[in-house]
């Protein structure tokens, strides 16, 4: 499929990202149709570039590499990076952990050519080892057998977000400064005055999208997040983060963490963050 170029900033520290998702990953988009890549793998150092590179030449993508701190800002602006170099009619934009669940992308692409609809979104469900264990990634079993279980902890609302992304949409349009969930546009598209994209402007099924945040590297990672919250804006999102690492800390996921009461209470407990 020509008309489609699917961009990505992904991690590159297998301290905090579990590099063997990469594969997964390339061949799960290879196998709903996207021919076309551009991806940034960062790290805070070249070095540690060097395995997420070999990964992907391996599987025929050759990434750029951007050595840098990774925060919200950073990555937002090195996706715009290179959504500005896509040349193809539209843009998927997903993190390596997220697996959009589409049977037939040519036959959506029609529709939303037919109907004039400009972008493509959907729900992010949660997946899960066995007995709910952060697991490392194999990275030849099929990557739903090992983590078989669907459920929603709710993360990105307990956070103040949502658990709802546009991940497709025409090229031209961008994604929001913080999250990557949301979209505007740069410049009048379609006959769009408005720098919002409204709901009529969406495909009208949102379809799921598999996440996999969930495995061996996941407390790790939460801890970076921490930290560069506190180098990055001023929001209450690092207490969230913080209460999640503390809850995953032994390598389980407790559902009843998450819920909304004991959750909101563990938060209220902590103090302010100190801009660094």
């Amino acid at each position: 499929m020509n008309n489609i170029t699917l961009t990505c900033v992904m991690g590159a520290d297998k301290k905090l990202f579990d590099l063997n998702l990469i594969k997964h990953f390339i061949n799960h988009y290879r196998g709903i149709g996207i021919e076309k890549f551009l991806i940034a793998v960062n790290a805070t150092s070249e070095n540690d570039t060097k395995d997420a590179v070999d990964i992907l030449m391996g599987l025929g993508v050759t990434p750029e590499v951007w050595v840098g701190d990774f925060f919200e800002l950073s990555k937002t602006d090195r996706l715009h990076k290179l959504q500005k170099k896509v040349i193809t009619e539209w843009t998927f934009v997903v993190d390596s952990d997220e697996f959009a669940q589409i049977d037939n992308l040519q036959l959506i692409i029609d529709k939303c050519n037919k109907y004039k609809r400009i972008a493509v979104h959907g729900k992010l469900i949660d997946r899960f080892a066995p007995s709910y264990k952060l697991n490392p990634v194999d990275p030849d079993e099929s990557i739903w057998n090992q983590f078989p279980i669907e459920s929603n902890i709710n993360m990105l609302e307990l956070i103040g977000g949502t658990d709802t992304k546009a991940f497709m949409f025409k090229t031209g349009i961008y994604m929001s400064s913080y999250g990557n969930h949301a979209l505007y546009v740069i410049k009048p598209l379609h006959n769009m005055d408005s720098r919002q994209i409204g709901d009529q402007f969406y495909y009208p099924y949102r379809f799921n999208i598999a996440h996999f945040k969930w495995t061996s590297t996941c407390y790790e990672r939460l801890k970076a997040r921490i930290d560069s919250f506190a180098k990055d804006f001023e929001n209450q999102w690092h207490k969230e983060i913080q209460i999640m690492a503390q809850n995953i800390k032994n390598g389980v996921v407790n559902l009843d963490d998450f819920k909304d009461e004991t959750f909101r209470a563990k938060v209220n407990k902590l103090p302010k963050l100190e801009r660094i």
